[in-house]
């Protein structure tokens, strides 16, 4: 595909989403309502542990790192001490605000934050890494979005998305839900093209992550998994289906299962 192609593509999956949060103050509301309940959706730390690792393995003791659409910072409080600084970029004062908890927490000193949009198109400070995980999904823009991260990026440029490879109870979900809530398209496919086009060769890993969502209640659970604006009773089809995989333990409910993961990387000079 040529490079106009695939933004084509790119553009269409997100604009033909019914679900998609494109414009600030919609992505903004979501975030000011599910702030709190982000990092249980996504399960604990562990469940990132060889993602992290893959991170940790490419940051060098001297970089700095810029952690573009930075959320809670789930990546920003792991890597701030392997490296020099982090800055810590998102438009969601919510999220911004646990991010910087956690941080004052674990008492780091190396992480700044900056409060705003990444947009396709704007002057990025730069930085030795850029790492933009999770971050893409409202860059309608493929390759301004690119462009920008690039231009940042002194030394590499890390995004890590999904494979489009949806997780075994995904069917269970569409089939009660009426959709799944992630992408199934390969974006980390078109990412790597798209940096091909513009002269930036990259490589891709898969990791296999062994995510684990803990919950008060098996219902609580079914909500982290379900689409966000699913009704009382679609929740309650959706314990029915997967309790036999929901597992009590003393401190709640646990649903463990595997996700693919993409990492693009770019040596960027």
């Amino acid at each position: 595909m040529s490079v106009d192609d695939v933004s084509a593509r790119w553009a269409d999956r997100l604009v033909g989403d019914p679900d998609a949060r494109l414009a600030a103050h919609e992505d903004l509301a979501f975030w000011r309502g599910y702030a709190a309940r982000y990092d249980a959706s996504m399960g604990p730390d562990g469940a990132h542990a060889r993602t992290l690792d893959r991170l940790r393995s490419l940051v060098l003791a001297s970089d700095s790192v810029l952690d573009v659409g930075a959320g809670t910072g789930r990546y920003t409080r792991d890597l701030a001490p392997c490296v020099q600084s982090v800055t810590a970029l998102d438009h969601s004062p919510d999220m911004l605000a646990l991010a910087r908890a956690e941080i004052r927490r674990r008492s780091l000193t190396n992480v700044q934050f900056v409060e705003e949009e990444f947009r396709a198109g704007d002057r990025l400070a730069p930085h030795d890494v850029v790492l933009a995980a999770w971050s893409m999904y409202r860059q309608v823009d493929l390759v301004g979005a690119l462009q920008t991260l690039t231009r940042a990026t002194r030394r590499l440029l890390v995004i890590i998305c999904g494979t489009g490879v949806p997780p075994a109870h995904a069917a269970v979900v569409e089939a009660l839900c009426g959709s799944w809530p992630e992408p199934t398209e390969p974006w980390h496919l078109w990412i790597a093209e798209a940096l091909w086009h513009m002269g930036h060769t990259a490589d891709i890993s898969i990791v296999t992550e062994r995510r684990e969502l803990v919950a008060s209640s098996p219902e609580e659970l079914s909500e982290l998994i379900a689409p966000t604006k699913s009704s009382i009773a679609t929740i309650d089809a959706l314990t029915d289906a997967l309790m036999s995989e929901f597992v009590s333990f003393d401190d709640g409910w646990h649903f463990r299962f595997d996700d693919s993961v993409a990492m693009v990387t770019s040596s960027i000079s």
